[in-house]
Parts: C-alpha cells; structure tokens; sequence
C-alpha cells in the first residue's frame, strides 16, 4: 500500500520518511499514525538502511493531533476505543524493536550505558534520555538512547566508537529527525 500521508524515500543506506500534510501543518490522525507505523516496522527491518530521516514537508515539523480528527471522535465510546487502538499504534511506533534497534546490550554489564554515555560525551553530545526493554538473564536487550542536538559528522564518529564496544552485540542505527 502506497501511503498517502508520508513521503517516503531511499537513497543508499539512508531512508527519508516525511510528512505530507503541510495544509495542516503534518497534524497527526489514524491515517499518520498507521502509515507511520508501517512505514518504520517496514524500514526497521532492512538492515541494509544506516540511517532513517524523520522530517515534514511545509512549514512545521508536526502541529500535534489533527483538531478535525479530534472532534469527528467526540462521541465518548468510539473515542476511547479509537484512542486506545491509536495509542497502541503509537506505542507500537515507539517501541524500540519497530525500529529503533539502536544498540544491543547483555544483561549484567551495568556499565555498558556508561560506556555509550562516554563515547557520546567525547564527542559533545549530551543525552536527554535513555529506553531499555526489561530483559531475560544473558539475553541482549534493545536500548534506544535520545540525544541533543548534535553535528552529523559528531554522531557518525561516536558511532563508529560505540560499534567496537565489546557489549555491543549488533551495530548500532541513527535516526535523526529534522525539519523539512
């Protein structure tokens, strides 16, 4: 299926996904939510993509919730189950297995976020926060780490540093999110 709330584009180990609702200022509904969802389960999986680019076409980045789709759900039921299968679309979409695998870690090496932290930290950049799944005894888990504003060439560095880390079980993957 051809989304039709995105834009979304290839070039090499880089994948662009854009929002297309510039009229509304790429104001979230059902349809953005589901395409997004899609979209990143499907890019997520390509392990031959580097870097996924999240931005907006026009004049924001995202306005928030669609208002016209947020009234069109004011009757009280079909809100709160529509709610409910949006917000699980939604934590689905910032599930770090849908496609923010950014770093594989074991269990047991307390210091393997340290370790990341203080790559990132050589490199000026400052994290704002940390996501790691609950886990089994020896098993790798997903951590996705949000950074601050950062130079390209600067994340590119400390992530050539954190892949030869030796508690990093898979190589590590940046999406960066700009505006259009």
């Amino acid at each position: 299926m051809t989304p039709s709330t995105l834009d979304i584009s290839r070039q090499g180990a880089v994948a662009r996904v854009f929002l297309n609702r510039p009229d509304v200022r790429n104001a979230f509904n059902d349809a953005v939510i589901a395409e997004l969802t899609a979209a990143f389960r499907d890019l997520g999986g390509d392990t031959s993509l580097r870097a996924i680019v999240l931005g907006g076409h026009g004049k924001a980045f995202c306005a928030g919730g669609d208002l016209n789709w947020m009234r069109a759900m004011a009757d009280a039921e079909n809100a709160r189950k529509r709610a409910r299968a949006d917000i699980e679309a939604a934590r689905e979409l910032m599930a770090p297995e849908t496609a923010k695998r950014i770093r594989d870690l074991p269990k047991g090496d307390a210091l393997a976020t340290a370790q990341v932290a203080g790559i990132l930290g050589q490199h000026d950049i400052s994290l704002v926060s940390v996501l790691q799944k609950e886990r089994a005894h020896g098993e790798a888990v997903p951590v996705v780490m949000m950074t601050h504003e950062a130079r390209e060439r600067d994340m590119r560095a400390a992530l050539a540093g954190i892949d030869t880390l030796p508690v990093v079980a898979s190589r590590t993957t940046m999406i960066r999110v700009e505006p259009a």
